[in-house]
């Protein structure tokens, strides 16, 4: 998601260095400077930004540039995903997909365009820890979307495994059709008898 960064040259330090695993969000964006790190490559400058979803004509995005059109795909976007999961292959490194991320606040949400405030379609007006409940249709269309769209992209290539969803017990989560916070919780024990 962040033109700036050169995925060749970190996929070919990888290798250089007996490293054979990396990690990449798809569709979490973290505003240049948030949780006080610099350099984050998540924090791509607005001008570096590409999302999975193609800008529309109506400016307006959070910190400049275009709203998104959640019917539209950006091909640059996907095209730069392909590459980046074929040279990870060629270098011999497997990519775990982060496909969702946890909105740790407000701050965080404000950046998505799956927010109502970045999108021409008016979908995702709900509270920092909602978008991933399936409490709203309209949002949970435009996620099924994006998941099928991710895994045709990425079907024929055998070095990606996916993660669901980052740190998902921070924030909102289905159950019995109800989002339960669970900020400051950790996460469920796992143990040998856990049927989960």
């Amino acid at each position: 998601m962040n033109q700036e960064f050169d995925y060749r040259k970190y996929l070919e330090t990888l290798h250089r260095d007996g490293l054979n695993l990396t990690r990449t969000f798809t569709n979490y964006r973290e505003l240049p400077g948030a949780f006080g790190i610099s350099h984050n490559s998540l924090g791509a400058k607005q001008e570096h930004y590409l999302a999975p979803w193609a800008r529309s004509q109506k400016p307006g995005y959070l910190d400049g540039g275009n709203k998104f059109d959640l019917t539209l795909w950006d091909s640059r976007y996907w095209a730069r995903l392909t590459d980046f999961v074929r040279e990870a292959g060629k270098q011999g490194v497997v990519v775990e997909i982060n496909v969702f991320s946890t909105y740790y606040d407000n701050k965080s949400w404000s950046a998505s365009p799956m927010n109502a405030s970045n999108n021409i379609n008016g979908i995702g007006a709900v509270p920092h820890n909602e978008p991933l409940t399936l409490k709203h249709a309209d949002l949970v269309a435009i996620e099924d979307a994006y998941v099928a769209k991710l895994s045709k992209t990425l079907r024929d290539f055998d070095n990606v495994y996916y993660e669901i969803c980052n740190e998902p017990y921070l924030a909102g989560r289905p159950s019995n059709g109800r989002s339960m916070s669970l900020k400051g919780s950790p996460p469920p024990r796992m143990d040998s008898n856990s049927s989960t």
